[in-house]
C-alpha cells in the first residue's frame, strides 16, 4: 500500500516509509506488545485538530541557563502565554522515580533475605558442629590439622548450600515466564543474573559456616573427648 486516506478530513497521504515498532505509552508497559498504529506526518502540512501542540521538544546547545533562555524566547512572542520548561533528564527521572523506588525496596528485601539466610545457616552449622564435638576431638587427636577440620566443616555446609542453590535456580528458571512481561533489555534467563544470585548465596553460606568451622578447629582434643 502506497497511499492511505485520513478519515477525519478525507485527505490522501502518500506513504514514504515504514518506521520500526515504538512505544509511546508510559514506562512499565508490556514491551512485547508495541502500540498498534502510529502515523508520522509533516508538521507544516497539517492543520485543524493537530495544529496546536501541547508539548515541544527542543534541543539546545550547552549553555548557562537553557531553560531560562527558552522561557524568554516564548515570552518575547507572547508575554501572557503560560509555559513550563523542564529538562528531559528531569522528566525521565520523575517518570522513573516510583519504579526506581520499588526496585530499591525489592533490592533491600533481597539483601535482608540473604542476611537472614546467612544467619540461619550459621545457627544450623553451629548447632551441628557442637553436636559433633567428640567426633572433631577424635579427628584432632588422630592428627587432623586445623585446616583439615575447617575444610571438613566448610565442605559439608557448602555442599548442602550448593545443592539448595541448584534447586533454587531450577525453580527460578521454571518461573521465568511470570517474570518476562515487565523486563526490558534483559532476558528472563539472563546468565549473569543467575550467576550473581548463586555467588551471593554461596558466599552467604561460606560466611555463615566460617565462624563455627574456626571454633571447631580450635577445640582442644581432651576437652572435646570429655564432651557428652
Amino acid at each position: 500500500m502506497s497511499r492511505l486516506a485520513m478519515l477525519n478530513d478525507g485527505d490522501w497521504l502518500t506513504v514514504v516509509g515504514v518506521a520500526g515498532s515504538v512505544h509511546t505509552n508510559a514506562f512499565g508497559i508490556d514491551v512485547d506488545r508495541p502500540d498498534p498504529f502510529e502515523i508520522y506526518l509533516p508538521w507544516a502540512s497539517r492543520s485543524g485538530m493537530w495544529r496546536q501542540p501541547r508539548f515541544v521538544l527542543v534541543r539546545t546547545a550547552a549553555g548557562s541557563d537553557p531553560i531560562g533562555l527558552l522561557k524568554q524566547q516564548v515570552w518575547r512572542l507572547d508575554p501572557q502565554l503560560p509555559v513550563t520548561v523542564h529538562a528531559l533528564d528531569d522528566v525521565v527521572a520523575a517518570t522513573l522515580a516510583q519504579p526506581r523506588f520499588i526496585t530499591m525496596l525489592l533490592a533491600a528485601f533481597a539483601l535482608l533475605a540473604v542476611l537472614l539466610a546467612g544467619a540461619g545457616l550459621y545457627a544450623v552449622v553451629a548447632y551441628e558442629t557442637s553436636a559433633r564435638t567428640r567426633e572433631i576431638g577424635v579427628r584432632v587427636a588422630l592428627g587432623a590439622t586445623r585446616g583439615a577440620v575447617i575444610r571438613h566443616v566448610l565442605g559439608r555446609s557448602v555442599l548442602q548450600s550448593f545443592a539448595g542453590t541448584v534447586l533454587g535456580l531450577l525453580g527460578a528458571v521454571a518461573l521465568t515466564r511470570l517474570l518476562a512481561p515487565p523486563l526490558y533489555g534483559i532476558a528472563p534467563t539472563d546468565p549473569m543474573t543467575f550467576a550473581t544470585a548463586a555467588v551471593l548465596l554461596l558466599s552467604a553460606a561460606v560466611a555463615g559456616a566460617w565462624l563455627p568451622a574456626r571454633r571447631a578447629a580450635a577445640t582442644e582434643p581432651m576437652t572435646a573427648l570429655r564432651t557428652e
